[in-house]
């Protein structure tokens, strides 16, 4: 069970259900669903706890990214979008949110996909200073406000959200995070926004 999709029970009746995980989560403990994808990582130990539930984690070469709109002020600025770079707790999301399961980011080209090279990778440690250099150079002395929008379902960028809020702040960003429905959020990148 993922997204807001149509399944199966296992007493073969179509249902349709919200794309919570709460909901996902429930209806794989109460025996409802065989399959369901998209558990939060902070479930996972539980959940495999659970003599009746199995946990697959296949690797995949999915990647979770902060993108910024090169063609919208502040991110325009090559330095900016370096700072925000330095600036995100990459070890603490690796950590906090995803519990593990998964590797720190070398590239934007994930692991297993051609192209993909760690060589010219640079943001192995936060670096405060470094990062506000950067803005200071760039004319964001003094910082700026932006928005991270993230869709609501997914609790993974949520949380992840709160870490990157979290990092920019120490460095003079207030970030204010969105978090709207996945068909929005979708919506939004197809548009550019």
């Amino acid at each position: 069970v993922q997204g807001n999709s149509v399944f199966r029970t296992r007493d073969d009746r179509p249902r349709n259900v919200g794309v919570d995980a709460a909901t996902r989560q429930q209806l794989l403990r109460a025996g409802d669903v065989d399959v369901a994808l998209g558990m939060p990582f902070s479930d996972l130990d539980e959940l495999a706890a659970d003599p009746n539930i199995t946990i697959h984690a296949i690797p995949t070469t999915r990647l979770y990214h902060l993108g910024m709109n090169l063609n919208t002020p502040p991110f325009d600025d090559k330095q900016v979008r370096q700072a925000v770079s330095m600036a995100i707790p990459y070890q603490a999301i690796f950590e906090n949110v995803i519990y593990g399961y998964g590797l720190l980011p070398t590239s934007p080209i994930p692991e297993g996909m051609e192209g993909h090279t760690d060589e010219f990778y640079t943001y192995d440690e936060v670096d405060l200073d470094e990062a506000r250099a950067l803005l200071a150079d760039a004319g964001y002395a003094d910082g700026f406000e932006i928005a991270l929008t993230v869709p609501q379902e997914d609790q993974t960028r949520v949380d992840a959200a709160t870490w990157v809020q979290s990092g920019l702040a120490d460095i003079g960003v207030t970030v204010s995070i969105n978090a709207v429905p996945t068909a929005e959020f979708s919506e939004l990148i197809n548009s550019h926004e």
